[in-house]
């Protein structure tokens, strides 16, 4: 049995006084940030498992790029000019294909983001000629195998040449996520297919 996880860190530091309690213990439930009091500022960081987007009892969806962002925009610009949170997935065996890196950069006016397993796959892509990506948005069904996880979707942003590559892209993306490790990613069941980035709460959500 392999362990996989999904460490990260969000920089610079942050105002304490910017978050309260509730809000600390969202991020760490539904997204796996924890927080370390360094004086008046709070040190955010995941050391097992960062989820970008991720669900805390009936609040619906949490997006924690969303959530930085809306406190970015109540500090100074000179000061806090952006947020970055920067990843790194690994697994305590070696797997292909199950180490990784990933990269938010949070501005006040726009969230962009990088990660080794979009760049691999443009690269594969490259390689047997130009293909135009689109974005899109999946809704995968978690096995039943994986019910003790808490949650009953997986909800993914991708950029594939076809619906069906991405439904494959975030079955990948679903598997990697995973705590434990996942040997066949088609296991994750798809129920829907959007074009576009959709932020809204999927309309099959726990």
């Amino acid at each position: 049995m392999a362990n996989n996880f999904c460490q990260a860190t969000v920089s610079p530091y942050l105002p304490a006084q910017l978050f309260t309690e509730s809000e600390r213990e969202t991020l760490s439930l539904a997204c796996g940030l924890d927080s370390e009091v360094c004086g008046e500022q709070l040190y955010f960081y995941a050391d097992t498992y960062f989820r970008e987007f991720g669900e805390y009892e009936d609040d619906g969806e949490f997006d924690s790029t969303a959530f930085f962002q809306q406190k970015l925009r109540r500090l100074d610009p000179l000061e806090y000019p952006h947020i970055v949170i920067h990843g790194a997935a690994t697994c305590n065996k070696l797997r292909a294909d199950e180490f990784g890196g990933l990269a938010f950069f949070i501005t006040r006016e726009t969230i962009k983001s990088i990660s080794t397993w979009k760049w691999l796959d443009e690269q594969q892509r490259n390689g047997v000629g130009d293909v135009s990506l689109q974005p899109y948005s999946i809704l995968l069904l978690y096995p039943d195998y994986l019910d003790d996880t808490g949650y009953e979707t997986f909800y993914a942003f991708v950029e594939a040449a076809d619906p069906i590559d991405a439904v494959a892209t975030a079955q990948r993306q679903a598997a990697t996520a995973q705590a434990c490790a996942i040997d066949d990613p088609t296991d994750f069941h798809p129920l829907l297919v959007t074009a576009g980035h959709h932020a809204s709460k999927p309309l099959f959500n726990k």
